[in-house]
């Protein structure tokens, strides 16, 4: 399938979400983060990250967010999403 050169502004279905950056050389593909979804902040911006190979960024997955248009080389992440499992306690 085609490879997406951006994110729209979106929220996870996790409570937690892990993204690690791996591979390529890459510009642009900026994170840009608003405030948590449900609140008076959510279209806020609160803070931008910029991917780096290697590194790993940990954020609330009710935090609004999206990732700009990749201008040059691919970027590749890997995305964990985690979730409390209530069924058990």
């Amino acid at each position: 399938g085609k490879q997406r050169s951006r994110l729209v502004p979106h929220t996870d279905d996790s409570e937690v979400t892990l993204n690690i950056g791996l591979g390529d050389i890459f510009e642009g593909g900026e994170l840009s983060f608003y405030g948590l979804r449900g609140t008076n902040e959510e279209r806020q911006l609160v803070g931008e990250f910029q991917p780096q190979i290697g590194t790993a960024l940990l954020h609330s997955g009710r935090h609004l967010h999206e990732v700009s248009t990749i201008t040059k080389g691919d970027r590749y992440n890997y995305i964990v999403w985690a979730l409390t499992d209530d069924s058990e306690v």
